[in-house]
């Protein structure tokens, strides 16, 4: 009986563990099929190469829909920073004294609104590549 009742606490313990750790945070979000879900979020300028720093704006063509987004490429939900227009994101050019850098930038964001299902990730990859395009730096008078 002390076995049965071992076993079962295990189970138990592996069960609550799994929910905490399998939960939404963790993979796709689970979608009502009742339910609508939030359009993609866009973000302009449209992702590519630059030579020069850039501002980025995220739009959701959801009207009310909140847009959450990560910059460190994990998957963003509704604890994830909240995109506000008026503060942009910024994607910047990177010198090491007057040479300039190649660096890459990845957002990815979601489409939150209450009420509908999550959107699906939007991935958005910029490159700001100063290394070779006359964009190096230079002191006054040279």
């Amino acid at each position: 009986m002390k076995l049965f009742q071992s076993v079962c606490r295990v189970l138990l313990s592996t069960l609550l563990l799994s929910s905490m750790f399998f939960s939404q945070d963790f993979g796709p979000p689970r979608r009502d099929p009742k339910l609508l879900s939030v359009s993609m979020p866009t973000a302009f300028p449209l992702p590519g190469t630059y030579a020069t720093t850039n501002s980025i704006s995220l739009f959701c063509d959801t009207p009310g829909a909140e847009i959450h987004y990560t910059l460190d490429g994990t998957r963003p939900n509704a604890s994830s920073p909240l995109f506000d227009p008026y503060k942009l994101l910024v994607v910047g050019a990177v010198n090491n004294g007057e040479i300039g850098l190649k660096t890459g930038y990845t957002i990815r964001a979601v489409g939150i609104k209450a009420g509908m299902n999550t959107s699906d990730v939007a991935t958005f990859q910029y490159t700001i590549d100063r290394r070779s395009n006359g964009q190096d730096l230079h002191t006054r008078g040279e």
